[in-house]
């Protein structure tokens, strides 16, 4: 039976700061990647802070060589990660991915982080069997699937109440490979996936 799996060896935890959050309020053709008109490098007449020299903000990036590890960077502290998740945590279908509201208890800090984050939800990029669906890359290269860990700064009380800090969140990026082996780590979400087939309610309990 084939499942994803996140192993030492094709797994890679990378801390996304979000320095800015924008909302797209044009349709999805007022911007692509090889147009001249709305490539990448148009992006800053509509988005400011998209211009193609201010590389930090974008998003996808593709990690190179030299940014695989930052050693001015502090040790990256996960807090309540390997514990018995505490309450109910939900599992929503939002149409474009599969969306996972947790419990209290799970926290971020240090790794260049400004402070102590509450983490609120994990979500997931996936593709199929022929195609790849990370949304990042790493030297190139695609993963089959994603997860986004999101973090509130604890000085906020909701994630919304965050969006207008550039430090507002801090995202743990995951690349997720696919071996032939069931990782039971996962078994809770995938087996509540049959009760979220459409998007929208009902959601899914996580006990």
């Amino acid at each position: 039976m084939v499942s994803y799996t996140g192993n030492t060896g094709s797994m890679l935890l990378l801390l996304l700061l979000v320095l800015t959050l924008i909302t797209l309020s044009l349709s999805h053709t007022d911007f692509c990647y090889d147009d001249g008109q709305c490539d990448p490098y148009a992006w800053g007449d509509y988005y400011p802070s998209c211009h193609p020299l201010l590389d930090a903000h974008h998003s996808p990036i593709d990690l190179g060589q030299q940014e695989i590890r930052d050693g001015g960077l502090d040790a990256l502290e996960l807090s309540g990660f390997n514990s018995t998740p505490t309450g109910r945590w939900r599992l929503t279908n939002q149409g474009h991915s599969v969306v996972l509201e947790v419990g209290g208890g799970l926290s971020v800090s240090g790794g260049g982080l400004p402070g102590s984050y509450r983490t609120v939800q994990l979500h997931f990029h996936w593709g199929s069997a022929s195609s790849n669906g990370s949304e990042h890359t790493l030297l190139q290269q695609r993963f089959p699937m994603e997860m986004h860990i999101i973090s509130v700064k604890s000085t906020y009380p909701n994630l919304t109440a965050a969006l207008d800090d550039p430090t507002g969140l801090a995202v743990l990026a995951v690349f997720i490979d696919l071996v032939y082996v069931d990782n039971d780590n996962f078994l809770p979400i995938s087996s509540a996936l049959p009760f979220i087939t459409y998007k929208g309610p009902p959601s899914a309990l996580i006990h």
